[in-house]
C-alpha cells in the first residue's frame, strides 16, 4: 500500500500515509478539492499497477452503494453528468465535471450526505471481536 501511496505523490496527489487501526490498514486520504480531476486521474492511471487490492467484508456492500448514492446525489445537486461507479464502486471522473459551475456546492452537500450515512451504518454494524 505505501508503494501505491508513493506513486501517487509522485504525480501530484498529495495522499496521507495509510492508517493502521488494529490489524486492519486503510489507504491515506486526501483532499480531492485540493488536486485537479486531471491530476487525479493520470495519477490513478500510472499508478494502477500499485494500486492495492480492493477490500472485502461486511461493509463492501455498503461502501459500492454509498458510491452509487453520491452519483446520485451530485446529479440532484446539479452536476447533470456525473457518473455512475463501476461494479468496485470506484468513479472515473473527468476534468470536464470540476470544471462544473454546481461541481463545488453539489461536492461539499454531497460529502455531508455520505458522511451523516457513513456515521450512521457505522453505529448500527457491530463490531468483530
Amino acid at each position: 500500500m505505501i508503494i501505491y501511496t508513493r506513486c501517487m505523490r509522485e504525480h501530484g496527489v498529495p495522499m496521507a500515509d495509510p492508517e493502521v487501526e488494529g490489524e486492519t490498514v486503510r489507504q491515506g486520504r486526501y483532499d480531492k478539492e485540493a488536486v485537479s480531476s486531471a491530476v487525479e486521474r493520470a495519477a490513478e492511471d500510472a499508478c494502477a499497477q500499485q494500486r492495492p487490492p480492493q477490500e472485502t467484508g461486511p461493509g463492501i456492500d455498503f461502501k459500492n452503494g454509498l458510491a452509487r448514492q453520491f452519483a446520485k446525489c451530485m446529479r440532484d445537486h446539479g452536476v447533470a453528468d456525473y457518473p455512475d461507479p463501476d461494479p468496485n464502486g470506484q468513479t472515473r471522473v473527468g476534468p470536464e465535471i470540476g470544471q462544473d459551475p454546481q461541481y463545488r456546492d453539489a461536492r461539499k452537500a454531497c460529502d455531508a450526505e455520505m458522511d451523516a450515512a457513513t456515521r450512521s451504518f457505522l453505529a448500527s454494524t457491530p463490531v468483530p471481536r
